[in-house]
Formats: structure tokens, sequence, C-alpha cells
């Protein structure tokens, strides 16, 4: 039998309106699985995670869309996910760092700043020294006059 997303997406969305979160969510999940290629659905999927708890599997939805978008060079829509991410896994220094690189690029100088300094916070923490020091030298030459560190 044919898979009948109108038929699920209706289901979905009735068991959304009655609050039952792991229905729809179910529901969501059957129509990602069948269209992987249907970022709208992963999104809800990754809102219902996340409404649910589920902050893991939130996750995992969000990085896929932010990929495909960074892969398609969407930077802003990119950002956005990886601002929803951001939400989820505060001072998160691998998405701070992905979130540093596409700010650069649209020259959004505070906002790339904001987030390399996150990075560097991080590194610092934990005594990384070597990483923090890499975290220089391969990132765009602008990193230097973002971020006037010592």
């Amino acid at each position: 039998m044919a898979f009948e997303k109108a038929k699920v997406l209706k289901a979905a969305e009735k068991f959304l309106s009655q609050g039952k979160i792991n229905a729809a969510i179910k529901e969501y999940r059957q129509i990602v699985d069948n269209d992987s290629d249907d970022l709208t659905t992963l999104n809800m999927l990754g809102d219902l995670y996340a409404r649910a708890g589920k902050g893991e599997d939130a996750v995992k939805c969000f990085e896929r869309i932010a990929e495909h978008y960074r892969s398609q060079e969407f930077n802003l829509k990119a950002i956005a996910m990886y601002k929803k991410i951001e939400r989820l896994k505060a001072r998160d220094p691998i998405i701070a760092h992905k979130l540093a690189e596409l700010y650069a690029t649209q020259g959004l100088v505070v906002d790339a700043r904001a987030q390399y300094l996150i990075v560097a916070d991080s590194f610092t923490r934990t005594g990384d020294n070597k990483r923090r020091s890499i975290l220089f030298t391969r990132s765009p030459t602008s990193i230097q006059t973002i971020l006037k560190f010592d």
C-alpha cells in the first residue's frame, strides 16, 4: 500500500489540536521517514520534540535542516536553525563555531564575535589552548579583527 502523506498529515494535525504531542510526533515521524526532503515537516517534528522535552531528538532534526541550508548557501536560514539549536544547547562550542562562521560570512561582525568568544571561552575553561590557537589560525582572517585577543 502506498504512503498517503495527506492522510498522515491530517492525523498529525488532529493529534496536535487535541494536545496529543507524542501521537503527533509519531505521525510526523512517518512523514519524515517517507519523505526525507520535507524540511517543513522535519522542522515541525523538531519543534514537537522540543515541546515534549526530547531535546536531543529536536537537535538532530534542526541540525539536518541547518546543514542542508548551509550546503545550499542559504546562510540566513541556516543561522535561524542553528539559533533554534542554541536555545536547546546553550553555549555549545560546536554550534557557536558554526554560527560564528555563518555570521562572519554574512558580515554580522558583532554576532560573529559573540559566538567566537563562546568557543574561545570553552577552550580556555577546558585548558585546551592548542585548540584555541587553531581556532584563530584556521578561521577566516577576519577573526583577528573580530576578536582582539592577547
